[in-house]
């Protein structure tokens, strides 16, 4: 029997959640940003008030004010992420007859052969699924991701490149694992 595509999609349910998270921080920041804009603005501006002349605990508030304005657009941006993503998700692994393709790297085809292992483990409270490569170099080199950071990142944790945190695939670790494995093996029975 033929081999057909498969795609793995990331948990809609845990987006929606790590979306929930981010409404604490930005309320926070924009109750930040409404009162030190109104300290900040009346001294500054309208009271022409020069920057020499302004007392320490102004000057505080002016960083406070400024930084609230930062995290509004890292937050905001972060929740439009991950309103797209939940709106139009992009399957974060493509098993194929050929391998599994990882939508984290430019051009993303890990080949059968070059896959060592399928391993879960856990970091800072996640659990994530490490796919070991043969030659991780070969992988790297492909993608042009030599100077990625999460990828040199992972090569030095994990010994390997690719790491899917289990956010990212809405199914159990376990399962995923043992279907991966089995794809493998038909893969490589293919191919003799």
């Amino acid at each position: 029997m033929p081999f057909s595509e498969r795609a793995i999609f990331p948990s809609n349910r845990r987006q929606i959640v790590f979306l929930l998270l981010l409404v604490a921080p930005l309320l926070m920041a924009l109750f930040v940003f409404i009162n030190g804009y109104g300290i900040w603005v009346q001294d500054y501006f309208f009271n022409n008030v020069p920057k020499e002349e302004l007392d320490a605990e102004l000057w505080v508030s002016a960083r406070v004010f400024r930084l609230s304005i930062f995290a509004l657009v890292a937050i905001v941006a972060m929740i439009v992420a991950l309103v797209i993503r939940i709106v139009r998700p992009r399957p974060t692994l493509i098993l194929r007859a050929d391998g599994i393709v990882s939508n984290l790297a430019p051009r993303g085809l890990i080949a059968w052969d070059n896959i060592k292992s399928f391993d879960i483990t856990k970091y800072r409270g996640s659990r994530n699924l490490v796919i070991g490569l043969n030659d991780p170099e070969r992988f790297l080199s492909d993608n042009g991701l030599k100077r990625g950071f999460t990828f040199r990142g992972n090569m030095a944790m994990f010994k390997t490149p690719i790491v899917i945190p289990g956010m990212r695939v809405a199914e159990r670790l376990e399962t995923l694992v043992e279907e991966l494995r089995a794809v493998q093996t038909e893969a490589a029975g293919r191919h003799n």
